[in-house]
């Protein structure tokens, strides 16, 4: 079994490096929808910024371009709505 970035490769769960890799993009998009949300029914200034920090690790992190944060965003409080 191997370990890979907190994850182990078993072959029952994780097979491959790519799947922990794709489970660990999804969460953190999964996270940022989630602070989304959360801002939307708060709407006070550290909300707002905990949007943006996990805005800015999409980017920096996962590849994702502005305007496809801003689409999740989007995406999510027109779930709500």
């Amino acid at each position: 079994m191997k370990q890979y970035k907190g994850y182990y490769i078993d072959n029952v769960i994780f097979h491959s490096e790519t799947e922990i890799d794709d489970h660990i993009k999804a969460n953190a998009v999964e996270d940022y929808k989630r602070r989304v949300e959360a801002w939307e029914h708060s709407r006070t200034l550290e909300s707002a910024v905990c949007v943006s920090e996990k805005a800015e690790i999409l980017v920096n992190n996962f590849g994702f371009t502005w305007e496809e944060v801003e689409m999740l965003e989007v995406e999510t409080l027109q779930a709500i709505a």
